[in-house]
């Protein structure tokens, strides 16, 4: 689902800001060396002047296509997904249940990783920094111990729930619908 939505905003800022064309005359399409390429529906051929893509993520080929490349690939061409935003606050679900001291979270609404504090705990919640509409759908991982998590959404929270002692490493990975 992410990577929908950064298409669709490339899509968005290539037709208002950049070729100055309305959404509805871009096109999607792959050439043969499996490149993306964001192109003229009518034509086929690329959008905009070369110079006014250039600042665009990927590079424009000589039929003025823009040319959306993996700039995080590895040898083997396997590209990696990435959350990025604001990142959310992670609390106790009720009185200690997260640990006796505060927890602690690295990462964002998509996906992160709790901390859980000084003492065991059984759930942990974790408060969005932007709502979901719906809920997501959410999974959780104690990597820590062999003790399952168990997530469950709602369109502002994801609670993680289990038998979890001081320090525990919880993860847990939220996509949108």
């Amino acid at each position: 689902m992410k990577m929908q939505l950064t298409i669709v905003s490339l899509l968005v800022f290539a037709s208002v800001a950049v070729a100055q064309t309305p959404l509805a005359n871009l096109m999607l399409r792959t050439n043969s060396a499996g490149e993306l390429l964001i192109a003229n529906a009518a034509t086929g051929t690329g959008q905009g002047p070369a110079t006014n893509m250039a600042n665009l993520p990927g590079k424009v080929n000589s039929s003025n296509e823009l040319l959306v490349a993996c700039s995080d690939c590895g040898a083997n061409g396997v590209g990696q997904l990435f959350a990025t935003g604001t990142a959310p606050a992670v609390s106790n679900t009720s009185a200690n249940s997260c640990g006796t001291t505060a927890a602690t979270l690295a990462g964002t609404d998509s996906a992160g990783r709790i901390t859980v504090g000084a003492t065991s705990g059984t759930s942990c919640t974790v408060t969005f920094a932007t709502a979901y509409t719906p809920a997501p759908a959410c999974v959780a991982n104690n990597e820590t111990t062999g003790n399952l998590a168990r997530a469950t959404a709602t369109t502002t929270t994801v609670t993680i729930a289990g038998t979890f002692v001081a320090a525990d490493k919880l993860t847990y990975v939220c996509v949108g619908f």
